[in-house]
């Protein structure tokens, strides 16, 4: 039996947002897209092979998770090729994820184009 694993967008918040960046670069088989909000890149992230393409959120006004590791890995990720987009908002705590409805909405182009590209 095989899934339909090239149709999996995984995302998450915070510690969701940590399990994406874990996940994704690991298992490129299962996921298509990734979406992490508010969520630390992991120790390895630069060094890992990304073949799944990644819309980065992330507030500058993140008081638990700071902006800047993710600033920092996202630009050297996207310096090696990897597909990376880095979506920055202003103003907006950790907390208040449930106002980044219009960054959501944003990536509705982007997963449109991702989704068919194969």
């Amino acid at each position: 039996m095989q899934l339909h694993d090239k149709r999996v967008l995984l995302t998450g918040v915070s510690m969701g947002g940590m399990g994406t960046w874990y996940l994704a670069p690991r298992y490129p088989d299962r996921f298509k897209l990734a979406i992490p909000i508010s969520g630390m890149p992991q120790k390895d992230s630069i060094e890992m092979d990304w073949k799944v393409p990644m819309y980065v959120i992330h507030s500058t006004a993140d008081e638990m998770v700071p902006i800047a590791p993710t600033q920092d890995v996202v630009k050297k990720l996207k310096a090696k090729g990897a597909p990376f987009q880095l979506i920055i908002v202003d103003k907006l705590t950790h907390f208040e994820y449930p106002k980044l409805v219009p960054q959501l909405k944003g990536s509705i182009p982007w997963i449109q184009e991702n989704w068919k590209s194969d």
